[in-house]
């Protein structure tokens, strides 16, 4: 099977995941103001499963700084999350992250070299099959 080659051809729109605009309006957001997120059946732990999301606000809309803290009944709005704006990054701040996370990066990095091929494959091998036991436990759970 031969593929053509196309020059003239229009970009589809994304159609899958969720709507480019967050119902979370992160941009309105003033500093200390938060969001409410209740706990549901559905997603019980808000704060677990909307910490990613909050964690690509503020990469994503430097200088402003968001958490997200889990709440208890104590909260006007019941239990659930909050996501909070912080007071806004310096550009100090900023620069700290960003030499923090190219550390990093260069730490893991020297130690991966040092391992050989055979304890990189070892350590892949644990991994698959600590992802393998996951899997095994969640289906068990969700059988009962």
């Amino acid at each position: 099977m031969e593929f053509e080659i196309d020059d003239d051809v229009a970009l589809p729109k994304v159609t899958r995941g969720p709507p480019s605009t967050s119902k979370f309006r992160f941009d309105d957001l003033q500093v200390w103001q938060s969001i409410h997120i209740p706990a549901t059946a559905t997603i019980p732990k808000p704060a677990k499963s909307y910490g990613s999301l909050v964690w690509n606000a503020t990469a994503s809309r430097t200088p402003k700084h968001f958490v997200v803290r889990r709440v208890g009944v104590e909260d006007k709005r019941g239990p659930g999350a909050r996501i909070f704006r912080l007071a806004d990054l310096t550009p100090e701040d900023i620069a700290r992250r960003e030499a923090n996370s190219a550390a990093l990066a260069s730490a893991r990095a020297k130690k991966l070299s040092m391992l050989s091929p055979t304890e990189i494959q070892a350590r892949k091998d644990a991994a698959t099959l600590k992802r393998a036991a996951t899997l095994d436990t969640r289906k068990a759970a969700a059988a009962s």
